[in-house]
C-alpha cells in the first residue's frame, strides 16, 4: 500500500499592491486616467523610475484646481494611503499636491462624502528633482464605494503662465489599521519636500529564523557618498532607530536589529531624514520566516525567498526570478543546481543540506534520514541483491508446492 502525502503552503502578502491602474505611466495616460482642465502625456524628460512619467499641464492660467484623476473602488471603513513622486515647473505661484475624496456612487459621480478632501503635503517651488507626496492614512467612510484620486495643480489668481507638473510612481494601497496602542509615525508637517540627495529603502527582513536578527537594507543611487547621521527608521508603533555612518555611491548598507522590532504580521517602515521629513515609506503585510521584502529591477516591492543583505536584490519564490534591483543587470537562472555546488545529475533523495553563506565554499550534502524515505545505497549493488532475493523465493515455492498439493488430496 502506498501512502501519498501532499503538503500545500500558501504565502500571502497583504496590503502591498497598488489599487491604481497604470500607476507609473508606462502605458498611455488614457489607460486608467482622466483629465480635468489639464492636458496629460507620457514624458521621458523627467522620471523617478522606469521609462516615463506623466507630464500634466493646465490648459489655462485661470485660478482654481486642475487635475489628472482616477476613480478606484474602495471598501467601507477600510484604511488607505495615497502617495507618489512629483516635480513642479511652470507658473512660480502654483501649488502641486495629491488628494483623495470618497463617494457613495460606484462611478465617483455626485458630491463627495461629508464634503471632505484629504490632501498630501505640497510642492511650491520648481525643481529638477522629484519629491515624495503622501497623504495621511485615511479611513474610508462607512457608506463609501469609490475614491477619486487627484494629481492636482492649484493655479493662483493672476497667474501669467500655465502650471506644469510631472508625476511618477503613484501608489494607492489598503493598509492595516493601527491599534490604539500603536500610533502612526509622527512626521512633522511640511509644505514642501524637495529631496536632492537621499538613500532609499532596498530590502527588509522582518521575520528571521530563531536566533537570527531582523535587518533593513538601504541603497544609495547617487554618484556621491550620503551621510546617514540623523536619519531614522520608524515602524508603525512609532519606535525609531537612529542611523549613523554613511553609504557610498551606488552601494548598500545594512542595519541589523534584535528580532521583535518589526511586526511579522505586517508593519509600516518609514525612512525619515534628519529634518524630520519623510523620504520613503513602505507598508508590508505578513511574511513567512526567512522571507524578505525587496525591490526588483523596476523598483517594485516583491517578496523573495533569497535575502541578499548588502548585495543586489534577487527575487525568488512563487513568482520566480525577476531581476536585481537598483539598475543591476538581470541574471539568467535557467541553469541547474550546480550554482550551489551540488551535482545536477545526482540523486539526492533522502539527503538534507546545510546552506552556507554565499561567500563561503560551495555547499556539500550531509547524509541524514528523512521521515518516510529510506536511505538509498549505491546503485551498483541494487540489481544483484534483487535477483538473489527473487531466486530464493522461487526455489522455496517450488519445493513447498508438491507438499501442499498432497495435503489438499488427503
Amino acid at each position: 500500500m502506498a501512502v501519498l502525502l501532499f503538503i500545500y503552503t500558501a504565502t500571502t502578502s497583504s496590503f502591498a499592491a497598488s489599487l491604481l491602474d497604470n500607476p507609473s505611466f508606462e502605458e498611455p495616460i488614457s489607460s486608467g486616467w482622466k483629465t480635468y482642465a489639464v492636458s496629460a502625456a507620457q514624458s521621458s524628460e523627467y522620471k523617478q523610475s522606469g521609462n516615463f512619467s506623466a507630464k500634466v499641464k493646465s490648459t489655462t492660467t485661470n485660478s482654481g484646481s486642475k487635475y489628472l484623476y482616477q476613480i478606484v473602488p474602495v471598501a467601507p471603513e477600510k484604511t488607505y494611503s495615497f502617495s507618489g513622486f512629483a516635480l513642479k515647473k511652470g507658473e512660480p505661484a502654483t501649488t502641486v499636491y495629491l488628494s483623495i475624496s470618497f463617494y457613495e456612487s460606484i462611478d465617483g459621480s455626485g458630491s463627495q462624502i461629508d464634503g471632505k478632501s484629504y490632501r498630501s503635503n505640497e510642492l511650491k517651488q520648481d525643481s529638477s528633482e522629484f519629491a515624495l507626496l503622501e497623504t495621511d492614512i485615511i479611513k474610508a467612510p462607512e457608506n463609501a464605494k469609490t475614491a477619486k484620486l487627484r494629481l492636482t495643480i492649484q493655479m493662483p489668481t493672476g497667474a501669467t503662465q500655465v502650471g506644469i507638473a510631472y508625476f511618477d510612481e503613484l501608489a494607492f494601497t489598503e493598509v492595516s489599521s493601527p491599534s490604539p496602542t500603536s500610533p502612526q509615525p509622527i512626521i512633522p508637517p511640511t509644505s514642501q519636500q524637495v529631496i536632492t540627495s537621499y538613500p532609499t529603502l532596498s530590502e527588509i527582513f522582518p521575520n528571521p529564523t530563531k536566533g537570527g536578527k531582523e535587518w533593513v537594507e538601504l541603497y544609495n543611487p547617487n554618484s556621491s557618498t550620503v551621510d546617514l547621521t540623523g536619519w531614522k527608521l520608524v515602524d508603525a508603533a512609532n519606535h525609531s532607530k537612529t542611523l549613523s555612518g554613511s553609504v557610498a555611491a551606488k552601494s548598500y548598507k545594512v542595519f541589523e536589529y534584535s528580532s521583535g522590532w518589526l511586526n511579522n504580521g505586517g508593519d509600516i517602515l518609514s525612512l525619515v531624514n534628519p529634518s524630520g521629513k519623510l523620504a520613503e515609506k513602505y507598508s508590508f503585510g505578513s511574511s513567512e520566516r526567512g522571507e524578505a521584502f525587496a525591490k526588483d529591477a523596476t523598483g517594485k516591492w516583491r517578496t523573495t525567498t533569497t535575502p541578499t543583505p548588502g548585495k543586489p536584490n534577487k527575487i525568488t519564490g512563487a513568482g520566480g526570478f525577476v531581476g536585481s534591483s537598483n539598475s543591476e543587470t538581470a541574471q539568467n537562472t535557467t541553469g541547474t543546481l550546480s550554482s550551489t555546488g551540488l551535482d545536477p545529475t545526482a540523486d539526492y533523495l533522502g539527503d538534507t543540506f546545510q546552506f552556507s553563506d554565499p561567500n563561503e565554499q560551495p555547499i556539500s550534502p550531509t547524509k541524514s534520514k528523512v521521515a518516510g524515505v529510506n536511505e538509498r545505497k549505491g546503485g551498483s549493488s541494487s540489481l544483484p541483491t534483487l535477483l538473489i532475493s527473487v531466486g530464493i523465493a522461487f526455489i522455496g515455492t517450488a519445493v513447498a508446492w508438491p507438499y501442499l498439493e498432497r495435503r489438499k488430496i488427503v
